[in-house]
């Protein structure tokens, strides 16, 4: 399925996924630089206590884990989420922090789909 993106193209749904609200992340989910490098893969969602405001993403990678903050994610859908950092960015991300700020819920977001709803 084909639809058209906001750069004017034509971009196919299935790659890029369904918009997502940050609440319905899936763990795992790969992290791409504004050039299209994959950054790592989401491991943790910082928002804040009450689950209304993102304030970042704990991503996976071969550094350990990277905070992104907010600021730097343009979009999220079901297969990714994409940043407008640059490689060089991505590479400098800070450390992610081990314990969040007070006010701030750190979570780990639901496993991929399975067949089924997660049970809890």
């Amino acid at each position: 399925m084909n639809y058209e993106s906001s750069e004017g193209g034509v971009g196919n749904l299935m790659e890029e996924g369904r918009p997502v609200a940050y609440t319905a992340l899936e763990n795992g989910t790969p992290v791409i630089s504004r050039s299209g490098h994959t950054i790592g893969t989401l491991d943790r969602v910082l928002g804040d206590d009450k689950g209304f405001i993102l304030h970042g993403i704990v991503v996976k990678t071969g550094k350990g884990p990277r905070l992104v903050a907010r600021d730097a994610i343009e979009r999220m859908t079901t297969t990714q989420i994409l940043c407008t950092l640059t490689d060089e960015q991505a590479r400098d991300l800070p450390q992610a922090p081990s314990i969040p700020a007070s006010g701030i819920k750190s979570w780990i977001p639901r496993k991929a789909k399975t067949g089924g709803p997660p049970k809890g």
